[in-house]
């Protein structure tokens, strides 16, 4: 992953070859700074929903892009605000996603709010063995550290759902 040392962003946003996290992706010059700019806009007009939201980090991470400093930021803030909407399956990908831009969990107050509301998920068993390898999976990449009690409800959630697992979730 590299960084254009401004504390964030790609050295992608320039134009040319993408490929940290997945397919190769060709960008003309400026794309992803003006594609941050507009989405940076809406991510502060709180009109994304939470799937929506998911799907925005899920993409650009997919994609190999580290969004600046700033993008990160709004992002953070609309999803911290909408998470008590999310469903399953996009905390799910909203925690890969989000190790697929960064290397560390978000600062504050970010990584309580979410381990408080997939705690209401983990007590109702609404995360699949695919979720759950996700969650697992992203939260090592960000070095999360939850309390004792989130980690087992989350170890309990995989017992139960260890029938359904395949190699692919196992080996996430």
């Amino acid at each position: 992953r590299s960084s254009n040392g401004s504390g964030g962003g790609s050295s992608s946003s320039g134009g040319g070859l993408t490929a940290a996290h997945g397919p190769v992706c060709l960008t003309p010059p400026g794309w992803w700074a003006a594609y941050e700019m507009h989405m940076t806009t809406r991510l502060t007009s709180g009109e994304l929903p939470p799937p929506a939201l998911a799907e925005l980090l899920w993409s650009v991470g997919a994609l190999g892009h580290r969004p600046g400093r700033a993008w990160m930021e709004a992002f953070a803030v609309a999803a911290a605000a909408a998470l008590p909407e999310f469903g399953a399956d996009d905390l799910a990908r909203l925690v890969w996603a989000m190790a697929a831009v960064r290397e560390e969990a978000p600062a504050g107050a970010w990584m309580d709010r979410f381990f408080t509301i997939t705690s209401v998920h983990l007590a109702n068993a609404s995360f699949s063995a695919h979720h759950l390898a996700l969650i697992a999976g992203g939260l090592a990449v960000l070095r999360a550290r939850p309390r004792a009690e989130w980690l087992a409800r989350f170890a309990d959630q995989v017992l139960a759902c260890l029938h359904e697992a395949r190699g692919v979730h196992l080996a996430k």
